[in-house]
């Protein structure tokens, strides 16, 4: 399990008790795209998920994010995947559809109607739109129709998350501007706390207000926690979450073609992303079972 960090608790929503997480969800297989808006629905909250540095996790926290928000909540959730040329979400969702982000290309005005075709559903009732099949697409696709697509799509879902680049773009700068709830996730390693230290430092320099960030630390070991407090001051930002370093689940989930979420809601990975999910939604999670001391250090 992992060890407590300074937190810094957003006054979301009331708490209330989380429901128990099926081993494997009970979800009709995906059929088709994302259904209208409801009648009356308030525009929806946009979480960007946002680091200067790859390998860290973004696109694999993105989609398991995307799957505790709705498991926890039980309201519409899209996924949206910015990396325009090598994004993941299609595969991680196990999702075989053309339909993408690119058949948005050469359009002059988008409708909801239009959008709403670009978006494939997923066996864990996710929502996802997927990024361009072909990479040379990303250089085509404008980012005012992206933002367009953004602010329809807002009405249809109560969640949207966005999956962004790890380079600093205008794109990425206007897109700060949209985002509700801004999650920058790292690693407690070197090389990803002096990009994080760079990009804070930019958000200064910007006047974007840091103190929104949610700061969440990935791939956790127990030994990184007093080093922790000291990247928290070094970046001015207390973390809002942390996940546990368990790289059996990962690939495990991966290789099954599951969400960590759906398939070990349990494990060090799953628990944590949950309860960052939990946080955003006023749900309490309950803390993972404890794991016997010798299964720490042996894997069966």
């Amino acid at each position: 399990g992992s060890l407590a960090t300074k937190t810094t608790e957003p006054a979301l929503a009331p708490v209330k008790a989380a429901p128990a997480p099926a081993t494997t969800p009970a979800i009709a297989p995906a059929t088709g795209p994302a259904p209208g808006p409801a009648p009356g629905l308030c525009s929806g909250t946009i979480i960007g998920v946002f680091s200067s540095t790859g390998g860290v996790g973004t696109s694999l926290f993105s989609a398991n994010l995307a799957a505790a928000l709705n498991e926890l909540s039980d309201e519409r959730v899209l996924v949206v995947d910015l990396d325009l040329m090598f994004g993941d979400q299609g595969q991680i969702f196990s999702i075989d559809s053309p339909v993408t982000m690119g058949d948005l290309i050469g359009l002059k005005k988008l409708s909801p109607e239009v959008v709403r075709r670009c978006i494939t559903n997923s066996e864990c009732g996710v929502h996802v739109l997927q990024a361009p099949k072909l990479p040379e697409h990303a250089e085509v696709l404008q980012p005012g129709t992206i933002i367009s697509a953004l602010e329809l799509l807002r009405q249809d879902y109560d969640y949207i998350v966005c999956d962004t680049p790890h380079v600093i773009q205008e794109f990425n700068l206007n897109l700060l501007e949209m985002v509700q709830i801004p999650i920058y996730l790292m690693t407690p390693e070197v090389l990803s706390v002096k990009n994080a230290h760079k990009w804070f430092s930019l958000m200064r320099r910007i006047d974007f207000p840091v103190e929104q960030v949610h700061l969440v630390f990935n791939k956790y070991e127990p030994a990184d926690h007093s080093s922790l407090s000291i990247i928290e001051e070094n970046l001015g930002c207390q973390a809002f979450g942390s996940i546990p370093h368990d790289y059996g689940s990962a690939k495990g989930s991966l290789n099954l073609g599951k969400l960590i979420v759906c398939h070990a809601p349990q494990s060090p990975v799953g628990n944590g992303i949950r309860q960052v999910a939990g946080k955003l939604t006023g749900v309490r999670v309950p803390p993972p079972p404890d794991v016997p001391f010798w299964k720490r250090w042996i894997r069966i």
